[in-house]
């Protein structure tokens, strides 16, 4: 999919929590199906199928985890944490450190649907904020904003980068 086609999700995204704000950001789930999942259908990920798809992934004694995002060999690409509010970021980002610990590839994501962090696991290092390549906020406010996200997100999401 495009950054465009990325770009018009998130206009759908936000126009749903323009409207429902109240209703969305009380639940995870709501979260999850309002916000997370139209996002990854526009940056390819076909969340109807369990080679690529997983929701609420056993990682064993790491815990479960939200979404679990597979390449075509059946690696784990990206791990995605939601929550609902944006309240508990410190203890949530140490959530997504104790999921995503000893990976060496792929992306972690920590998202309350309007925004979102992405982190290369990748990059070696025993501090989280040091993985972090991206912060974003969906913010209407923000003349280039929607652009600017969904192009970060295409970059670093996109299901074309995991053949």
């Amino acid at each position: 999919m495009s950054a465009l086609g990325i770009e018009d999700a998130i206009r759908q995204v936000m126009e749903a929590y323009r409207r429902h704000d109240g209703w969305l950001s009380r639940d995870k789930t709501r979260t999850r199906y309002a916000a997370v999942d139209p996002i990854l259908w526009a940056l390819g990920w076909r969340t109807w199928n369990p080679a690529e798809f997983q929701p609420d992934f056993s990682l064993g004694q790491r815990g479960q985890v939200d979404y679990a995002l597979f390449d075509s060999n059946g690696n784990l690409a990206v791990l995605i944490e939601v929550h609902a509010a944006r309240s508990r970021l410190s203890r949530d980002r140490i959530q997504l450190w104790n999921h995503t610990r000893g990976m060496t590839h792929g992306i972690g994501v920590l998202t309350y649907g309007f925004y979102w962090e992405v982190y290369d696991l990748s990059i070696r290092t025993r501090n989280i904020d040091w993985r972090c390549v991206a912060r974003l906020a969906l913010d209407p406010a923000e003349p280039d904003g929607f652009q600017r996200v969904a192009d970060a997100l295409h970059h670093w999401l996109d299901r074309s980068n995991w053949p």
